[in-house]
């Protein structure tokens, strides 16, 4: 029996560890939170340590000698893979990844080749006129972001200090601010074109700046779809990236598909789940055939209307329930906390992932980005509704 290391613990890896047991692997993952999902799961095959040493890791991978290394869903899990598994022909390098990874790396990226995406602005520019964002280079889950008026020096300043508080390396990125709707283009590249992909629509409830509702968009502008389906191929080609995943987060203004972020891992919150459910296609198990060397043939039967929404609570509370505001059909739910364990508001904490039907998916996920769906109810009997509404 092969052996393989899934380099994560969370729990939206789980759909990448079902797949790897399906197919008759001897799994390990390694993270260092007993509380997580698969380091319960995988009982004595869950190795306690912190991924992001790389000497450890190297050294571990050395000693069990793993027939294949998986990342799971969290930038540092393909960044470590790349980086301790350099002559493994399976990952793109540190090298390539950066271009990606680094949201500098990749505006520079994309000016080269003539794809739009918002414009990079010198701190040194200001004040100036407009609306920009203030990021970090390398940071995740919305942390560190500020929407600023140009000409307002004490938020530039305010702006550029969060950002490199939340950057690893401790650098900040101003751009221009583009606003529209927010889409993920995900697709599965072989010798560098796209051979399956999604598109899904996506929303934030609670944090402007986190993805929390989203959905498989079937009617999507096929002009635009063409443009995004270029340019990806434009950059796998002139990287020379490995066939696998790409995953794209673009926004659509007046008309334009403005490229935001890419990456290569799979991506959080069983958005997995979300492709699965909604087409019946095996996103986590595609995803996980290419680093275990596997030609997995899974294909779109089913055309289900599926809203995935991540649960929260606007308010610093401890957890007693949810309770829902109309009858809501639902495929499936899975859990993130139990019973008093406390809320911390804006997505810190996510009470669980909801996957839902709807007779009509854009009014139901308008539905969620309103606020109007459910509630969470905590420990003195009041309800705390989720987030405010705000457009990413």
């Amino acid at each position: 029996m092969k052996t393989v290391l899934l380099l994560d613990t969370g729990f939206s890896s789980l759909p990448i560890y079902n797949y790897l047991m399906r197919e008759g692997y001897h799994v390990h993952v390694m993270g260092n939170r007993a509380g997580d999902a698969l380091a319960q799961m995988a009982g004595p095959n869950w190795i306690d340590q912190d991924y992001s040493q790389i000497d450890r890791v190297q050294q571990i991978m050395d000693q069990k000698q793993f027939d294949f290394v998986v990342p799971g869903c969290t930038d540092l899990s393909i960044e470590v893979c790349q980086k301790a598994l350099s002559s493994c022909t399976r990952f793109d390098s540190p090298h390539i990844n950066q271009h990606l990874a680094d949201k500098e790396f990749f505006r520079r990226l994309c000016t080269q080749l003539k794809i739009p995406t918002p414009q990079k602005t010198p701190k040194e520019s200001f004040p100036l006129g407009g609306m920009f964002i203030c990021k970090p280079v390398d940071a995740y889950s919305g942390r560190g972001i500020s929407i600023i008026d140009g000409l307002d020096m004490a938020k530039v300043h305010a702006a550029d200090k969060r950002a490199q508080s939340a950057s690893p390396t401790n650098r900040s990125l101003f751009e221009t601010f583009v606003s529209g709707q927010l889409y993920s283009y995900s697709a599965f590249l072989t010798q560098k074109m796209v051979e399956e992909y999604f598109i899904v629509r996506e929303g934030s409830s609670a944090n402007p700046f986190a993805v929390d509702t989203s959905y498989v968009e079937e009617d999507f502008d096929i002009a635009i779809e063409n443009e995004i389906r270029t340019a990806i191929e434009k950059i796998a080609h002139h990287l020379q990236l490995v066939d696998g995943l790409i995953h794209l987060q673009f926004i659509v203004s007046d008309g334009c598909p403005y490229f935001i972020e890419v990456t290569r891992r799979c991506p959080g919150d069983l958005y997995a789940k979300l492709i699965e459910y909604s087409t019946g296609f095996d996103y986590a198990g595609k995803f996980a055939s290419y680093f275990v060397g596997e030609t997995y043939n899974t294909l779109s039967t089913i055309n289900a209307p599926i809203i995935r929404h991540t649960m929260t609570s606007n308010a610093q509370v401890h957890f007693e329930m949810v309770q829902f505001k109309h009858d809501l059909k639902i495929k499936a739910f899975y859990p993130l906390l139990g019973l008093g364990e406390p809320i911390a508001p804006q997505q810190k904490t996510r009470v669980g992932i909801l996957f839902s039907w709807a007779m009509d998916k854009n009014e139901c996920y308008q539905q969620y980005m309103n606020q109007d769906v459910y509630a969470v109810a905590h420990s003195n009997g009041d309800m705390a509704t989720v987030g405010s509404t705000q457009q990413k």
